[in-house]
């Protein structure tokens, strides 16, 4: 295989994986606090402009799991590194009963591959794509409300026994 197939094969398969695959780590059950997730959503804004890199989870450059993984660790909680490890161990909740440092899934590509961290106001904060920096958008905006896989909260709102409103089961819109 020469040179140019090898770096086209690793440039699809990079596309193809989501944000990133690390080792898998679980969801910490600290004291979920309203500071707490105030401080998750101050972090992650904190990093407004700051470039794409895919398997990036600091301030030189972002994935969209990286991002979340990130702003959540600095407020001195471990959540999993990449969107499937994340998708996999948050708890579902109804679109309705989002809160400022929920996740909000989206399907690219026919699976779940990219994650935003919801600021309110129907807003998410994410790393979007290579060639772009983080940024906040409407998660209503028609690209990503038709790609939209279900809201979940890695940290419960106000006590531990909250599901939200969605159970274990992923809610529609």
């Amino acid at each position: 295989m020469n040179m140019k197939h090898s770096v086209a094969g690793m440039m699809l398969l990079a596309l193809l994986t989501g944000c990133a695959s690390f080792p898998e780590h679980p969801v910490s059950h600290q004291a979920a606090t309203p500071e707490a997730r105030d401080q998750v959503v101050e972090i992650a804004l904190a990093q407004l402009g700051q470039p794409y890199v895919y398997g990036g989870s600091n301030p030189g450059g972002f994935d969209c799991s990286g991002l979340v993984h990130y702003a959540y660790r600095r407020a001195g909680l471990e959540v999993p590194r990449t969107t499937s490890q994340q998708y996999r161990q948050a708890q579902r909740i109804a679109r309705r009963n989002l809160q400022p440092g929920d996740l909000v899934f989206f399907r690219l590509r026919g699976s779940v591959s990219h994650v935003g961290l919801y600021l309110g106001d129907g807003e998410m904060i994410h790393a979007p794509s290579t060639g772009n920096d983080v940024r906040i958008e409407p998660i209503d905006e028609r690209f990503w409300s038709n790609r939209f896989a279900g809201g979940a909260r890695l940290l419960p709102a106000g006590h531990a026994s909250s599901n939200g409103g969605g159970g274990s089961n992923w809610s529609s819109w």
